[in-house]
């Protein structure tokens, strides 16, 4: 990724250097102006140094930056149409352990483990010897935090847990891709021969997937609509014959398929 530095007006560019460096090259190292990741993961502290020409006139002027560089998550291949992980979750869905800005829409995201733990201390919880978080004998959760720990974002706007809500859904740039790649497939396929396979989708959200689903199971006689859930596997009279509904345990299902095979 690149740095860009802004430049008060009037001032021309040969009137300044701007060097870049980093304290961990392993990490991140500089090169045209760019930081590259290295071969390690971890925390780095990048600087920007601008040193004016004339230092009659400008004052020398320095910018750290601290960045924490991580493993890249799972890409998805160019010919998956969609592809949603539990981590980085490029869906509509969204991702509990994220913190986002109060709109949906926001675009910036923060990672909330550090203040679950210091909220879960706060109201008496101690973590025990297998890692997991306990409430000793004899105490009561407090049910509050300190007035420090109500987390904002940087520029102390409000957050809240980075997940679709009411009417409004998480719509990153993974997810604006996604819905993009699945739009063009549904359009080149509109009479193939297709399994709209359902698993698991309950009556929550059922205008996501499920309604979408047998409305294209309908408009298409060469589609075959297949659901697999406990206890909610059904269809409309209007696509019986195209459905195939299984009643039953999905990772059992599975099991048994595999077996089978």
């Amino acid at each position: 990724f690149t740095v860009d530095i802004a430049i008060a007006d009037g001032v021309a560019s040969d009137e300044y250097d701007v060097t870049w460096s980093s304290d961990n090259e392993e990490v991140l190292y500089v090169e045209n102006g760019s930081y590259i990741a290295g071969d390690n993961t971890g925390k780095v502290t990048v600087t920007i140094h601008v040193e004016p020409i004339d230092d009659d006139t400008y004052k020398a002027v320095e910018k750290e930056f601290e960045i924490t560089i991580t493993e890249a998550p799972h890409v998805a291949p160019e010919n998956e149409v969609f592809y949603e992980s539990f981590d980085l979750n490029e869906g509509s869905g969204g991702n509990d352990g994220l913190w986002s800005g109060s709109i949906a829409s926001n675009t910036l995201f923060f990672d909330n483990e550090e203040w679950t733990f210091e909220a879960m201390k706060s109201q008496g919880f101690v973590i025990g010897e297998d890692g997991k978080f306990a409430l000793p004998k004899g105490k009561n959760i407090k049910m509050s935090i300190p007035h420090n720990l109500i987390p904002k974002t940087p520029n102390g706007d409000s957050v809240k847990m980075n997940l679709r809500s009411d009417n409004s859904f998480v719509e990153d740039i993974g997810w604006h891709n996604a819905s993009s790649k699945y739009a063009d497939f549904i359009s080149e396929h509109t009479n193939s021969s297709i399994i709209y396979l359902e698993l698991g989708v309950g009556s929550n959200t059922p205008m996501i997937i499920k309604y979408p689903f047998w409305t294209m199971t309908k408009s298409n006689k060469n589609s075959i609509y297949a659901c697999l859930n406990f206890n909610e596997a059904y269809c409309p009279k209007e696509i019986e014959k195209q459905s195939i509904c299984i009643n039953n345990d999905i990772l059992k299902t599975l099991e048994e398929l595999n077996y089978d095979n």
